[in-house]
């Protein structure tokens, strides 16, 4: 969402796993945990694929016979309008206990809605709410939020901060 030259175009299937194979090839020597970190634009859009690029990662980890399947984490930041999809709900299943997930929630609903705009118009706050209330309630957990901050809405980070830190 931060980023000036939007593009439609999706991370291969093909480009993930050249990025893992190499990850294998330089690193398979060591012994550090690894976070996949999946963020930009709305990720959950491509819940199917990144299940798949997971599969392919625990794959390599068994092949390889390292250690790092175990010590694998995943982060993930969405704006919450995918959340309740079934493709999103089947990768939060598959991924399990090994899953770092965030919505990114910018303050209150009139300073989010300003910024997190559907093409037709409509805020997401309230979508974003529902997913982040949803996740701590299915997986009895606090859930952590990320907020964009930018030149125009600098004026409100107080507030912003507070309406998400003091419910």
């Amino acid at each position: 969402c931060y980023q000036h030259n939007k593009t439609p175009a999706v991370m291969s299937f093909e480009t993930a796993k050249k990025f893992i194979d190499n990850l294998f090839v330089e690193y398979k020597d060591t012994h550090y945990a690894v976070i996949l970190e999946f963020i930009g634009g709305e990720p959950l859009l491509q819940a199917k694929l990144i299940k798949q690029i997971m599969e392919y990662w625990y794959y390599k980890c068994i092949t390889e016979n390292l250690l790092w399947g175990k010590l694998t984490r995943v982060s993930l930041c969405s704006n919450g309008t995918e959340y309740f999809s079934e493709d999103a709900q089947e990768l939060f299943k598959f991924l399990n206990n090994t899953l770092s997930f965030t919505v990114s929630i910018d303050g209150n609903k009139e300073l989010h809605d300003s910024a997190r705009i559907h093409p037709d118009g409509r805020g997401s706050y309230d979508e974003a709410i529902r997913a982040a209330n949803h996740y701590c309630d299915a997986h009895n957990i606090s859930l952590g939020s990320k907020m964009t901050i930018a030149p125009s809405n600098l004026k409100y980070l107080y507030s912003a901060i507070t309406h998400l830190a003091l419910p």
